[in-house]
Parts: structure tokens; sequence; C-alpha cells
């Protein structure tokens, strides 16, 4: 048996109470393959975090009735095979941050059949979102993408997420924000997009977003911000816009930023107020 790791999980109860039970605790992780050969049909928190695991079963979770929360942070998780999340019918918050992903697909999510919130894909490899990713993740609140290496978001990608309430692509390598691009999140409160390379964004990009309430394109390759921009987004208050390069040789670009800046009361970038000084 080399290379098999035996390890005891914690499992947490409603109330955060730590309880112990061998049969539902156990599980081996052989050349990286999870095992979990005992399934506790009560256990409502899992949590996998740095295991070197690198490859999970489909139904490897199957019988695992209740669960609610599941990590699988800091593994060396490549892909995800079909049906590996099958049986989590009440699952709600998915952790896969820190992991070596490279790429999903529609069918990686498609058991939990709206019921997920919570979605945290941080810190993997992930280079394109693909239409229709995540278009039955109806209930979802949370989307984290933060520290991966997207450069490019496909139609539809956000196809679905209209409960979605927080978008999280901060130092990924987007360069443009195309027309329309998220149109379906109607619920959406806060996007950040800082540490990109943003160098372009179309005038319709923020479209759908009536009820956003914080921008963050900070640190990003902006000389240009169209007037109408963000003309539609009526519940805006923050706008964070430090770290561009806002050309001041475009006086309708800056004076719609200043004016929009002084309704929301936060200062312009750095070159903006320059200008008016």
């Amino acid at each position: 048996f080399q290379n098999v790791v035996l390890m005891t999980l914690m499992v947490f109860s409603l109330n955060i109470s730590p309880i112990t039970s061998t049969d539902a605790t156990q599980f081996t992780v052989r050349d990286g393959i999870l095992k979990l050969p005992i399934k506790d049909t009560s256990m409502n928190r899992l949590y996998l975090i740095n295991k070197r695991i690198s490859t999970i079963g489909a139904g490897e979770f199957s019988g695992l009735l209740s669960l609610e929360t599941l990590f699988l942070s800091d593994n060396e998780l490549s892909q995800l095979e079909v049906g590996t999340f099958t049986g989590l019918v009440s699952l709600e918050w998915l952790n896969m941050d820190n992991n070596r992903l490279s790429e999903i697909t529609f069918s990686d999510f498609s058991d939990f059949d709206g019921l997920l919130k919570g979605l945290y894909l941080s810190n993997n490899s992930l280079r394109i979102l693909r239409g229709n990713y995540f278009c039955n993740l109806t209930s979802l609140k949370d989307l984290t993408l933060n520290n991966n290496e997207i450069s490019h978001i496909e139609a539809n990608a956000f196809s679905g997420l209209t409960a979605l309430e927080k978008l999280y692509l901060s130092n990924n390598k987007l360069t443009i924000l195309t027309n329309g691009i998220f149109s379906d999140l109607i619920s959406l409160k806060y996007l950040l997009l800082p540490r990109n390379l943003l160098s372009q964004i179309e005038v319709d990009a923020f479209s759908g977003l009536q009820s956003l309430n914080q921008l963050n394109l900070e640190y990003s390759k902006l000389t240009i911000l169209d007037r109408g921009l963000f003309c539609k987004l009526e519940r805006l208050t923050f706008l964070e816009l430090a770290g561009n390069n806002l050309d001041p040789s475009q006086p309708t670009n800056l004076d719609a930023i200043r004016e929009l800046c002084l309704a929301l009361m936060i200062l312009p970038t750095q070159q903006s107020t320059q200008t008016t000084q």
C-alpha cells in the first residue's frame, strides 16, 4: 500500500460543533485518487483541503445526500470527470480554489440543478469562459474567478445567472469587454475586474446590470471610456478607476468621468485629477 494516505475528516453539524464518526470520516488518497468507501447521509460539511487529490471518480460523492458545503481547495485537480458531483442533491457551496483546472464544461455543474449558491474557482489556470458554462446554476449568488488566465469570455458565458450578486474576475488577462457580455446578470451588485489587461470596453458592455452597486476597473490599460458607458448604471455607488492611463487629451471622455465621479462622491484617476489643477 505505498503512496496510500489514510486521513480523518472533521465533520461539522449545522451548529458548527465538531462531531466524530470513524465510519463516516475515513477516506483514502492513493496516487492522487480520492476514495470515500463509506458514505454518511447525514454529513453536511466536508473539507478535503490540501490532500494532494488529482482525480475524483464519477459518483464518488454519491450518497452524501445532506452535504451542503464541499471544500476541495489546495489540491492538484486539473480536470473534472463527468459525474464527479453526481448525488450531491443538497450542495450549496463548492470551493475549488488553488487547483490546476485549465478548463471547465457545462457538464461539470449539470448535477446541481439550481441549488448551488457559491462557486469558488480562484487560483486555477482557466483561460476561456465558454457560453452556457453556468446556465443551470440559477440560484448562484457568488462566483469567484480571481487569479486565473482568462483572456476571453464568450457570449452567453453568464447565461442563466439571474440571481448572481457578486462576480470576481480580478488578476486575469482580459483585454476587452464586449457588448452585452453581462446582460443576464440582473441581480449583480459587485463586479470586480481589477488588474486585467483591459484596453477597450464597448459602450453596451454593462447593459443589463440594473442592480450594480460597485464596479472596479483598477490597474488595467484603459486610456479612454465611452461617454455613455456608465449612463444606465442607475444604482452604481462605487466606481474604481485608479491605476489606468485615461487620456487627458480626450475632454469628452474626462468630462463624463468627472460628472459621474461627482455624482458618486468619489475621485477620478490621478490623470483626470491633474487636468483640473
